[in-house]
C-alpha cells in the first residue's frame, strides 16, 4: 500500500507531484514549448528564405513536410498505444519501447522508399545521395515524434517539451552556421543549398533522439512503477484500440502529406517556399490541440479514479 501510494505521484525537481499537478506541469510546458517552437520555426524558414533561393527553400520544405507526415503515418498508432498503455505496462515497458521504435523506424524507411518510387522524384531530389538518405531522414523523424508519446506515457511529457525546444533552437543555430558558410563561399550549388536546410534539421534531431533514448531506458529502469506486474488489457482490446486510432491518424495526416506535394508538383518549388509560411501556422495550431491530449490520456490511464477532476482540469 505504501508503494502504491508513492506511485500516485511524480517528481519534479525532487518534489512529489499529485496527478493534477503533474498534468498541469506537463500540459503547460508542452504548450509553452510549442509556442517557442512556432516562433523559432518561422525564424528558421525566414532566415532560409533570406539566404537561399526560393526554389531551394521550397524543395527543403517539401522534403521536411513529407518526412513529418510519412513518419506520422509510419507510427501505426504505436504513439497512441504508448500514451494509453505504458503507464500500466509495468516491467514490460522497456521491451515495448524497444519493439515499438524498431517497428516505427522500419515502416518509416519503407514509406520513404515508396515516396521516392511513386512521388514527384525529379522535383524533390537534387542528387542521388540525397535520395538515398531520405528514408533515413524519415526514420529519424518518426523516432523523434514517437518519443513525445513515449515520454507522455512514462509520466514526463515535460521532457518532450524540452526536447522539442532544443530541436527548435539547435536547428536554427545550425542553419545560421550554414548561412555563414554560404556567405563565405563554402556552400555552392542548388543541391548544397536545399540539402543543408534539411541537414540542419535532421542532424540536430538525430543527436537529440539518441540522448532521449538513454533517458527513456533510464526512466524504465529506475522508476518503481515500471518494475511492477503489468496491468495490460487483453490483446483483442489493444488491437481494437490500434485500429480505431490508426484510422483517425490516417485521416488527419493524409491531407497534410498530400497538399505540400501537390504544391511542389503543380506550382513549383518556389511557390512551395511561400506556402510553407502559411503551413507553419496551420501546423502550430493543430499541434497545440494535439499536445494537450497526451498528458491527459497518460494521467487518466494511471489514475482512473481521478478522470472527472483530470477532465475538468484539461
Amino acid at each position: 500500500m505504501m508503494l502504491t501510494g508513492r506511485l500516485r505521484a511524480r517528481s519534479l525537481g525532487g518534489v512529489e507531484l499529485a496527478a493534477e499537478a503533474n498534468l498541469n506541469a506537463n500540459t503547460v510546458s508542452l504548450i509553452l514549448s510549442n509556442g517557442l517552437t512556432c516562433v523559432l520555426g518561422l525564424l528558421f524558414w525566414g532566415v532560409a528564405a533570406r539566404i537561399f533561393p526560393a526554389g531551394d527553400v521550397g524543395v527543403a520544405a517539401a522534403l521536411i513536410n513529407s518526412a513529418l507526415m510519412l513518419s506520422t503515418l509510419s507510427l501505426l498508432s504505436i504513439d497512441r498505444f504508448y500514451e494509453r498503455f505504458l503507464p500500466i505496462a509495468g516491467h514490460r515497458t522497456g521491451d515495448l519501447l524497444t519493439r515499438g521504435f524498431l517497428i516505427a523506424a522500419a515502416v518509416a524507411m519503407g514509406g520513404g522508399i515508396l515516396l521516392i518510387v511513386f512521388g514527384p522524384r525529379q522535383a524533390l531530389f537534387t542528387s542521388t545521395w540525397v535520395m538515398l538518405a531520405y528514408p533515413l531522414f524519415v526514420a529519424v523523424t518518426a523516432i523523434f515524434i514517437l518519443q513525445d508519446k513515449a515520454l507522455a506515457g512514462l509520466g514526463v511529457a515535460r521532457w518532450a517539451a524540452v526536447k522539442n525546444s532544443v530541436l527548435a533552437i539547435g536547428k536554427f543555430l545550425a542553419l545560421l552556421a550554414a548561412a555563414y558558410l554560404a556567405g563565405a563561399g563554402a556552400l555552392a550549388g542548388s543541391a548544397a543549398a536545399s540539402t543543408v536546410i534539411v541537414a540542419s534539421w535532421g542532424v540536430t534531431a538525430t543527436v537529440i533522439a539518441a540522448y532521449v533514448f538513454v533517458l527513456l531506458h533510464r526512466r524504465c529502469r529506475d522508476h518503481p512503477r515500471f518494475q511492477l506486474t503489468p496491468d495490460l488489457p487483453p490483446w483483442k482490446e489493444i488491437l481494437s484500440y490500434f485500429g480505431s486510432s490508426f484510422g483517425i491518424t490516417t485521416m488527419l495526416s493524409t491531407g497534410a502529406l498530400v497538399v505540400p506535394l501537390i504544391v511542389v508538383a503543380q506550382a513549383g518549388a518556389a511557390a512551395n517556399a511561400y506556402f510553407q509560411i502559411s503551413w507553419q501556422f496551420v501546423s502550430a495550431l493543430y499541434l497545440t490541440v494535439h499536445l494537450v491530449v497526451s498528458p491527459y490520456v497518460a494521467e487518466a490511464a494511471t489514475h482512473p479514479d481521478k478522470i472527472p477532476s483530470l477532465s475538468w482540469r484539461t
